[in-house]
């Protein structure tokens, strides 16, 4: 993920502001970011606990996707495929 340079305004994410931040600081700051795609195709044949585990490899990150999954009440879902969750 980038980010983008901007033309006119100011950004703040998380109290900071991003044209003030080193590079270093930059990168800091993007391992905090995540992305959630509404409209995607390549997750209907997936189940919950899959795709958990699909996004959890894509960060260095050492939580516990049981512990999140309980936190959020998403137990009950483990076994769902995705394309039959509601959207909203």
């Amino acid at each position: 993920m980038t980010i983008q340079t901007t033309d006119l305004g100011n950004i703040s994410l998380f109290g900071k502001d991003v044209h003030s931040l080193s590079t270093n600081e930059r990168e800091q700051l993007k391992r905090q970011i995540t992305v959630v795609l509404q409209p995607t195709q390549f997750h209907k044949t997936m189940k919950v606990y899959e795709l958990m585990k699909l996004f959890h490899a894509y960060y260095d990150s050492t939580v516990n996707i049981d512990q999140v999954m309980t936190e959020f009440h998403l137990q009950p879902y483990r076994k769902v495929y995705f394309d039959k969750l509601s959207g909203g």
